[in-house]
């Protein structure tokens, strides 16, 4: 039994997994913000695309990969009002979109390409205005203006890798708690194993002390049947004889 309340207040004193991890979660809930406010780096990088080789806007995302940056493209552009369409040999392609901060009014055509280096994602961005690409000879305005899309969009998709990350760590959180529970379930029947077989010990030891007392009465029993057995072939002889 002292096995028993020694494990009993082990389980009290510990926190279960789910809390200890919930709790690093909110710790670093609370540091996202001054990590989110790295925005990715961006440059100005001559690409070949469906429509030839022009400048592109660049940017590396740590944690992502090339599915879930067109899925977040999609999104964000879906949030101008415009619809993403696949493309080649560029991953998207967008028409007649509008971004008030970089055309005003103008549409603008919009091609992404994003390609997996290792556990990260490089986007690459066109803009068309006007019939013509972004690029070193654009006005500074327009340029900043897209630099700084292209930063929100990797924020974005830090974010959403970030997202999944965490999702695929609570789902192998859940399988060890499984496992975990399992364990204690196992142990919590090894002990009700061993008290039956302590109590069927003991049953067994009373029943040996028992079972003593029985075979001393019955050897006298025994010697007692003898006893009136040989006196019956007395009387046995004597009438034979």
């Amino acid at each position: 039994m002292a096995k028993l309340h020694l494990i009993f207040a082990m389980k009290l004193s510990v926190p279960s997994l789910r809390t200890c991890v919930f709790a690093l979660l909110l710790l670093l809930i609370a540091q996202l913000p001054q990590g989110m406010a790295q925005a990715p780096e961006v440059a100005l990088e001559l690409k070949t695309m469906s429509e030839g080789s022009f400048h592109a806007l660049t940017a590396t995302v740590a944690g992502a990969n090339d599915k879930l940056a067109y899925e977040e493209f999609r999104d964000l552009m879906k949030e101008y009002g415009a619809r993403t369409k696949r493309s080649k040999p560029e991953r998207a392609k967008v028409e007649q979109v509008i971004i008030s901060s970089i055309g005003g009014t103008e549409p603008l055509d919009v091609y992404a390409d994003f390609s997996e280096r290792g556990s990260d994602v490089k986007v690459l961005l066109w803009i068309k205005q006007r019939g013509e690409f972004l690029g070193e000879a654009s006005a500074d305005r327009d340029l900043e203006n897209a630099t700084a899309l292209l930063q929100e969009f990797g924020l974005r998709l830090r974010r959403a890798a970030i997202e999944v990350e965490l999702d695929d760590e609570e789902k192998e959180l859940d399988k060890v708690e499984r496992k975990l529970r399992n364990l204690e379930r196992d142990l919590e029947g090894y002990e009700r194993d061993i008290e039956r077989a302590r109590a069927a010990i003991e049953r067994a030891e009373a029943n040996i002390v028992k079972n003593a007392a029985a075979q001393e009465e019955t050897k006298v029993e025994l010697q007692q049947q003898i006893e009136e057995v040989e006196a019956v072939k007395q009387k046995l002889a004597q009438v034979r004889g």
